[in-house]
């Protein structure tokens, strides 16, 4: 019998694919992105815009409730996804403040009731890592959602405490405002 590695079979291993991995162990095989060959006509667009009109209490509603925008659109039977309608929402300044203070809202709920829940650990199994990543990436998600609220402010001197938030969008409107100058060399000829 030929002991040679290379010809030594194991029935139960699992065979390695072509990158020498096992196949459980190995990245799945990158999706199939196919693009679109015609676009919308103007009657689309506008059925579109109408039906996202239509269930925009309904949506808002149940995002407060704490359902996420993906499971909203994907339980909806017309077949839009969670991206055409938040990029529906951005469109609007109204609709879009209205999601910004929802989003408010649902922070609030979620800090007063769900964060806490998982930093006790009370009826949960979760270890410790997992729980402080959880409140971590939920912290984070407030910072982002309400800064005025959540951003913790540091303390630099006794009299003086800056809200790091605030103090960043002032340096945003700062540079926003600043006029660019065009300045070009110029060369003399002596």
């Amino acid at each position: 019998m030929d002991m040679n590695r290379d010809t030594v079979n194991f029935p139960n291993l699992p065979q390695a694919t072509r990158n020498g991995l096992p196949e459980w162990l190995s990245s799945p095989p990158p999706p199939v992105i196919r693009k679109r060959n015609y676009s919308l006509t103007k009657l689309e667009i506008d059925l579109r815009k109408s039906y996202f009109e239509a269930i925009y209490d309904e949506v808002m509603t149940a995002m407060e409730e704490g359902h996420s925008l993906d499971d909203i659109m994907e339980c909806d039977s017309h077949g839009y996804t969670a991206r055409q309608y938040l990029k529906w929402i951005m469109a609007d300044e109204t609709r879009k403040e209205q999601y910004y203070e929802m989003q408010k809202a649902l922070a609030e709920y979620s800090f007063a009731n769900e964060i806490i829940q998982v930093a006790k650990g009370e009826d949960s199994l979760e270890d410790t890592s997992r729980s402080r990543l959880t409140v971590e990436t939920l912290w984070r998600w407030y910072e982002t959602v309400d800064r005025d609220r959540f951003v913790k402010s540091k303390q630099v001197d006794q009299n003086v405490t800056i809200n790091l938030g605030e103090a960043m969008r002032a340096a945003d409107r700062r540079i926003d405002e600043r006029q660019m100058i065009d300045v070009t060399e110029t060369r003399y000829e002596e």
